[in-house]
């Protein structure tokens, strides 16, 4: 397995109800330009009315976590922490736009390293839901989370 995929595995898969982006092992995937690369799965699931949930859509793409030398930053497992929950809550979230449509690459906040200020999984999990990460796939008139 992918060096990079072992550090990630124990958040996965990270799902709701609807949805599930699933972390691929087993398959190798090389780095690009600097890029540490992992396969992700965005599975969409549909329940009918009867209560039966059947997959709707499986999109599977290798997708950019950090940069290859952010790997070993005593921050990344806050980071990686943080993500998955702000995820988690997006899936769960009424008023989360398009996410049908999203590929697993708009679901990856793959610059939280590359911030200094957070130092811990809240600090991470909060900056998640800005408008150019996280927040994107939130409505309009609901873009602004309390936290």
């Amino acid at each position: 397995m992918n060096p990079v995929a072992q550090k990630m595995d124990h958040i996965f898969p990270i799902k709701a109800s609807d949805y599930s982006l699933e972390l691929v092992t087993g398959v190798e995937v090389e780095d690009l330009n600097g890029w540490a690369m992992v396969l992700m799965c965005l599975v969409i699931f549909d329940t009918s009315e009867s209560g039966i949930t059947t997959i709707r859509d499986v999109k599977e793409q290798e997708v950019a976590v950090c940069r290859r030398s952010q790997v070993e930053d005593p921050r990344f497992d806050d980071a990686l922490t943080g993500w998955g929950l702000a995820l988690e809550e997006l899936f769960e979230r009424e008023d989360a736009d398009y996410l049908e449509c999203a590929m697993p690459h708009e679901l990856v906040c793959k610059d939280l390293l590359d911030l200094k200020r957070p130092v811990n999984y809240k600090d991470f999990e909060k900056v998640c839901w800005t408008k150019k990460r996280l927040g994107q796939h939130l409505a309009q008139n609901t873009r602004t989370r309390l936290v």
